[in-house]
């Protein structure tokens, strides 16, 4: 099961792509979490790693990603469901 976010926009991209993603996983859980933006030099800019967005955020820089246009993504795996690092 996987969770996607788009946004385009003027608001800051990282904080409402996350929040959206935060907002689902009480119903699908996540097992791995990333994101990528296109930024100011139309460069694409990705952060993603194991575990639900608390984690990923406390752990990348997936929240300084910086840019206009935006995805996220996060996925829960049945296989990842007894790997204890995730549960939770």
């Amino acid at each position: 099961m996987c969770q996607l976010v788009g946004y385009i926009g003027d608001r800051p991209i990282a904080s409402l792509i996350l929040k959206a993603l935060e907002l689902q996983e009480p119903y699908f859980a996540a097992h791995a979490t990333g994101m990528g933006v296109v930024d100011a030099k139309g460069k694409i800019q990705i952060q993603k790693a194991t575990g639900p967005v608390a984690m990923v955020k406390k752990n990348t820089k997936i929240a300084k990603l910086r840019g206009r246009i935006g995805i996220g993504h996060s996925r829960y795996s049945a296989f990842a469901r007894e790997d204890p690092p995730l549960r939770r």
